[in-house]
């Protein structure tokens, strides 16, 4: 997979290329005034990783690609990206293991140039870095040789232990407050089941609950911000299906828009401009391919870009719904599956094949196209299929 550009109202067949790699780029960004677009790469495999940029506004002759720039020209490297920054937008923060293979010092690079200034030369074991919404650097993930993760929060010039949990806990950080003085922490540290939100002070080490899954089933799948208000948009938690729990009102009048239009399907929010004024939808569900619109939230127009299964619409009509089920684990707990009955055949007396997820701590199935089970159910339109979770996958509680 390569990189390509096209304007917002253009055909896709007018798009043109940025890059020629041999291997796929699985992820880009452009950089906040939409100047650039970064992306990191190894050579030929050997995982050795460099940070590259590519100006889709270069003027090149027809039929050649723009100048792509290694701003990490080093060997026997792997950099990472850790944020693109919004108060200068001609730079991002990036890590570097070139001083020490295992740990990453952290640099801001500057992309116009490639020049790289040392923020923090990491000899304190730091698995990670948070940065606040004035890019400033808050808060270190420190990690002991037995796993236990340290939140370091960054005071001046002092770093000040302020959370800690172990390998078995899940603790992470989302983002920082509107006032920028607080953050937002999902964790299932102590007797929790679940994972739980909080607002957590870093100053007092106090930490505010804000929700966990309200039926009381699932993880938390994601917090949405509002980059503009920096307040939150959403919860999102994907329990038979996806359930989003709406902390703003207009943006669910939008979500029950797009329900209006299309009911039986999923609705994910996959990108969007930096004002929100046009969105790209995905819209999936168990029996058709997914589709991406354009949406102009102003207007409400709605405008379809593409499928990436167009040969999947026009079988549409042969394939099978998922339902949701559950049952009970000879110890009494509740084993949540997915069924798929072939269309127009009564459910009763039939071949199953069960087909568990790559487990037993692995990702869990989900309600969506999947095409194991419709061929199960096309072998002989008689054969019923059924995805049965593992006691342990990422998103259920630690009960399970």
């Amino acid at each position: 997979m390569n990189i390509w550009v096209k304007k917002t109202d253009d055909s896709f067949e007018n798009a043109r290329p940025l890059t020629d790699s041999k291997r796929p780029l699985t992820t880009f960004y452009w950089t906040s005034e939409g100047k650039y677009l970064v992306f990191v790469k190894d050579h030929n495999g050997d995982e050795n990783l460099n940070i590259f940029a590519v100006s889709p506004y270069e003027n090149v002759s027809e039929g050649e690609l723009p100048a792509t720039r290694n701003l990490t020209p080093f060997k026997n490297i792997a950099a990472r990206i850790y944020k693109i920054n919004d108060k200068d937008p001609d730079t991002m923060m990036i890590g570097l293991n070139d001083r020490d293979k295992a740990w990453y010092d952290l640099y801001k690079l500057r992309v116009s140039n490639g020049e790289l200034k040392l923020i923090y030369e990491n000899k304190d074991r730091i698995a990670l870095f948070e940065f606040d919404w004035n890019d400033e650097l808050r808060i270190l993930f420190q990690r002991d040789e037995n796993g236990t993760t340290t939140f370091l929060f960054k005071k001046d010039d002092v770093l000040v232990p302020i959370y800690q949990n172990d390998n078995s806990e899940t603790a992470y950080t989302i983002e920082f407050n509107e006032e920028n003085s607080k953050f937002y922490l999902v964790s299932n540290k102590g007797d929790v089941n679940l994972t739980t939100l909080y607002l957590f002070n870093p100053v007092t080490k106090e930490a505010e609950k804000i929700e966990s899954d309200p039926i009381n089933r699932v993880n938390i799948n994601k917090v949405w911000i509002n980059r503009l208000n920096k307040k939150i948009i959403s919860t999102i938690y994907i329990d038979d299906k996806m359930e989003y729990n709406w902390h703003d009102k207009e943006w669910e009048k939008l979500y029950n828009y797009l329900k209006s239009k299309f009911p039986d399907r999923e609705i994910s929010f996959t990108s969007y401009t930096k004002d929100y004024s046009k969105l790209l939808v995905t819209v999936e569900a168990d029996k058709y391919a997914p589709e991406i619109y354009l949406l102009d939230t102003k207007t409400k127009d709605l405008t379809f870009q593409y499928t990436p299964m167009q040969e999947l619409k026009n079988l549409e009509k042969y394939l099978s719904p998922m339902q949701p089920v559950r049952y009970k684990s000879s110890d009494g707990l509740e084993i949540p599956a997915y069924l798929t009955v072939p269309s127009g055949v009564k459910p009763q007396n039939l071949p199953l094949v069960v087909i568990p997820h790559g487990g037993p701590k692995g990702f869990r199935d989900y309600w969506e196209f999947n095409p194991v089970v419709q061929y199960c159910n096309r072998i002989s339109e008689r054969v019923v299929a059924m995805e049965n979770s593992f006691r342990m996958p990422v998103i259920w509680s630690g009960e399970n």
